[in-house]
């Protein structure tokens, strides 16, 4: 996680704009490392990067909110970004939250090559998850991202 930091702090001052990738970078690490406090902070550095950074960080959130176990404010975050906006992360996430509470999400099931993407930007047990859901084989609450 050093180099991702230390890109951050470099580039937010020499390059404001080039912030985001070091910092996304650094957000997902502590996403892997279940390190929510930092997460958290570093997610809303993000988001006051711009419209896009402020997009990545939502995703994020949603995929941090899923992995806590807290469903409900998942799926709230999930579907509340309009359709063109939509991510395979967001897609996926209401689509387990809205498993483990019981609807069924509004932006439907993530499509095969939403969960290519996914599984090329490191999520490969959650997309192995999403596929057991999407099968009908289930998988227990609260299990990890």
């Amino acid at each position: 996680m050093r180099p991702a930091t230390r890109g951050y702090e470099l580039r937010r001052v020499e390059d404001p704009e080039g912030a985001a990738p070091p910092l996304r970078d650094r957000a997902r690490a502590r996403l892997a490392l279940r390190d929510f406090a930092g997460l958290d902070g570093d997610l809303s550095l993000l988001g006051a990067l711009g419209r896009y950074p402020a997009h990545q960080a939502t995703r994020i959130r949603a995929v941090m909110l899923l992995e806590m176990g807290r469903f409900e404010e998942a799926l709230t975050l999930a579907q509340e970004q309009p359709a063109p906006n939509v991510s395979p992360e967001l897609v996926a996430v209401a689509f387990e939250a809205g498993h483990h509470l019981g609807r069924r999400p509004i932006h439907g099931r993530p499509s095969a090559k939403m969960l290519e993407r996914l599984a090329q930007n490191g999520y490969e047990d959650w997309v192995q998850r999403l596929r057991q859901l999407m099968s009908g084989e289930g998988t227990r609450a609260g299990a990890r991202v």
